[in-house]
């Protein structure tokens, strides 16, 4: 696992800022486990909310940025919205959505996002490649017609 891995963890953790529960994430282990290879390995642990944001209840990173014309009545953006900005040289539309590649929403490197024009664009592309909802797709049409209230409907 790359986690127990010092470079690669102070790269992730210290230089990228991605939090403990994001690592945790991708590897499938406990925010608890990346704690305990970071005392291991004598990497400082950051203070919760330490610099300027903090990870919201959904898990999306938000950053202090006061003169943004996008930020919250508090002054703070998302982070994956900020870093499309910075990439593509412009302010986003609102109705423009950035998308995690990997599934973890604190992992914010340009590499890992996918910029939408829309929300209808961004669904569809979760519907294309989000493998767990295909899977569960085909397991219900195996089972025979979907079933809606008032009758039924054979497939897609």
């Amino acid at each position: 696992m790359m986690y127990k891995c010092r470079g690669w963890l102070y790269i992730h953790y210290s230089l990228l800022n991605r939090s403990m529960k994001g690592l945790g994430k991708e590897f499938n282990v406990d925010r608890t486990t990346i704690r305990y290879w970071l005392r291991k390995f004598k990497i400082e642990i950051r203070k919760q909310n330490q610099g300027n944001g903090y990870i919201n209840k959904k898990g999306y990173r938000l950053v202090y940025k006061s003169n943004h014309p996008h930020s919250s009545s508090k002054d703070y953006i998302l982070e994956h919205r900020l870093v499309m900005e910075q990439s593509i040289g412009r302010y986003l539309k609102f109705e423009e959505r950035i998308h995690h590649m990997n599934g973890i929403k604190d992992d914010n490197r340009i590499e890992n996002l996918i910029l939408f024009s829309n929300v209808s664009e961004h669904n569809k592309y979760e519907y294309i490649h989000n493998e767990y909802y295909r899977t569960k797709m085909l397991e219900n049409l195996a089972k025979g017609p979907l079933r809606i209230k008032g009758g039924e409907v054979g497939g897609l």
